[in-house]
This record gives C-alpha cells, structure tokens and sequence, in this order.
C-alpha cells in the first residue's frame, strides 16, 4: 500500500480497527504522534437523534484516515518526504506480529526525549483529529486563503 502523506496527531486520538465510531477502538495515540497515512474512507456519521420532520436529510459522513504511526523510524519528524519513507519503510517493514503487539518505539525524538514510548500501532482514525505536515510554502498559502476567506465572510456579514 502506497504512503499517501504525512502527518501528526492534534490531540488524544483513537485508533480503531475499522473505520467508525461504532468499530472496536485499539490504540489511543497522545498529540503530536507523528503519522504515516495509507488511505482514506468516508463513513456515515452516528445520528444524535431521528428527526420529527418527514424530511429525510441526507446521512452526514466523518472522513477516517488509515495510519501507521508512529511513523517508520519518526522519519517524518526529520523531514523526509513521503517517498523516501516508503522506500525506507519497504526495506524495514514490521512483521504483522509487530503490529499486533505494538512493539515499542520512543514517540518522535528518540531516547533523550521526556515524552512517553509510544507503541507502533496502524488503525483507522478520524481525520479532523490529524494535522498534515505541508511544506512550508503551502502551509502559508493555506493560511493566506484561509484569511482571505474570513476577511470576505466578514465583510458580507456587514451588510
């Protein structure tokens, strides 16, 4: 399975073994794991409650991201792209009893680092909860659209 990017946990997030709120969870990685993605799924989000009206409004759909993390050798904290991790990731690739297991790596920084070992798990999770690692030229023109587009909300709202 081809890397698709690359990308870190913003918070506390749970790893399931298939995507859904629904699927049993397996891992829950801490913030800033770094993350390898494998692919992407759009599921059907739970419903808080049916509505009383006859209108029948369309399923709302959570997008889930397939990951393994942390990354292959925390590669993608040392600035790797995603095809020298695939390469890498070729060559050293976990056996599935590794995975099962979670064998134990340190989180993103190596032995000298106060954070706590993080074990090598892959499963799905939701995608709002990953930020992706953009180079830096594309994550300032993610923020100049983004202000762009507030300064034009803004003003319309003005009216």
């Amino acid at each position: 399975m081809p890397l698709q990017s690359a990308g870190h946990t913003k918070v506390y997030t749970n790893v399931r073994v298939q995507p859904g709120r629904d699927t049993q969870r397996v891992y829950q990685f801490p913030g800033e794991v770094p993350l390898a993605i494998f692919g992407r799924a759009a599921v059907e989000a739970p419903q808080a409650g049916s509505s009383s009206d006859g209108a029948a409004e369309p399923a709302k759909r959570e997008d889930w991201l397939l990951v393994y993390g942390p990354s292959p050798g925390s590669a993608i904290a040392a600035g790797a792209t995603p095809s020298t991790i695939a390469s890498a990731a070729a060559s050293t690739e976990p056996s599935e009893k590794d995975l099962v297991a979670g064998s134990s790596t340190p989180a993103a920084g190596g032995g000298t680092s106060n954070r706590q070992s993080v074990p090598q798990v892959a499963g799905w999770v939701l995608a709002r909860f990953i930020e992706f690692d953009l180079p830096e030229t594309l994550r300032e023109l993610c923020l100049l659209v983004r202000h762009a587009t507030c300064g034009l909300v803004c003003s319309e709202s003005r009216r």
